[in-house]
């Protein structure tokens, strides 16, 4: 909230501007997110052989004068020239049933592999583009991707559920291999997939903008979600966001009903996905639905944190 000017300096250089997230409207720095972003060093910043020493820095000034980004890891990336034989991910059926393996035909001396979704699906990613190559991390690890295998035997095979990937004509799937020099090795994208034949539909929609400063210390907040399917028929429902301290919640709302309570992190980031199969399916409406969180009441008399509810906001899931 109104902390701004983040930059970062590399071996002792002048200080490189890490921009605002340009899919987030404009201030940004009124919005709550959790992303990555990315900048560019100037090579001649690098040493041969040396660790790299790094400084970020940050605008001292800020409306309540506590400026603070958090910081959950840092990836110094260098591309290279790429090897002549890419791995490949092994054949994978153009109709993908609901648990479908993914593993690598040539794996060589791989010690570990991680499996991506390129499609259309809840972004974890706080860009809130839902359609997309989804990718991301916290804590410098990958999370929320489809698969993630050190078994090098097995050619890196794991099981992918798609029991809420949603409806779309088709899609691919990419790996990316960690080798023990430090490298990683993308493989091609597998295009043009789609699902197997099953007995529903799941459908996921976008929510519109996510308010300002989602923090339920400060108030009430309201989002909405245009759902423009027959709810009649939903048999299963989805709430999908993320968040930083939720144990502070005071209840999350749908159409003014209460669907979620609090849960136990507390100062730390988090992610929800809590899934619905019974009366809050009644509380679903075609059209217009309203999420709500309430204000984070008192404690003992005193203001506690509120949670914090990051771009894009919550993203929904339903199965028909």
């Amino acid at each position: 909230e109104d902390s701004r000017n983040l930059t970062i300096s590399i071996n002792g250089n002048p200080p490189i501007p890490i921009p605002e997230p340009s899919w987030i409207p404009a201030p940004q720095t009124e919005y709550m997110y959790h992303t990555d972003l990315t900048v560019g060093i100037p090579l001649e910043q690098l040493r041969d052989g040396e660790s790299i020493r790094f400084k970020l820095s940050l605008d001292s000034t800020q409306r309540w004068n506590w400026p603070q980004n958090l910081i959950y890891g840092l990836t110094f990336r260098l591309f290279l020239a790429p090897a002549a034989a890419p791995p490949e991910l092994a054949d994978v059926t153009n109709a993908v049933p609901a648990k479908s393996y993914l593993r690598i035909t040539n794996p060589t001396d791989a010690i570990r592999a991680e499996y991506i979704f390129v499609g259309k699906d809840v972004d974890w990613s706080g860009r809130g583009h839902q359609q997309r190559k989804h990718w991301q991390t916290h804590r410098g690890k990958p999370h929320h991707i489809i698969g993630f295998s050190t078994e090098s035997n097995s050619g890196f095979a794991v099981q992918w559920n798609t029991e809420w990937l949603p409806d779309q004509e088709n899609f691919g799937v990419q790996a990316r291999l960690y080798y023990p020099d430090g490298t990683y090795r993308v493989t091609p994208i597998v295009t043009n997939l789609k699902l197997a034949p099953r007995p529903y539909r799941v459908k996921v929609y976008a929510p519109e903008p996510a308010p300002r400063n989602w923090v339920t210390r400060s108030g009430a907040f309201q989002q909405t979600i245009q759902i423009p399917d027959s709810v009649q028929y939903a048999s299963g429902l989805q709430l999908l966001w993320t968040s930083w301290s939720p144990c502070y919640s005071n209840g999350l709302f749908l159409n003014d009903h209460l669907i979620w309570s609090r849960s136990t992190d507390c100062y730390v980031y988090a992610t929800h996905e809590p899934v619905f199969e019974d009366l809050a399916l009644k509380y679903l409406e075609t059209g217009e639905n309203t999420i709500t969180t309430a204000l984070t009441p008192l404690v003992r008399g005193h203001m506690v944190h509120g949670m914090e509810v990051q771009w894009p906001g919550v993203q929904i899931k339903v199965r028909y």
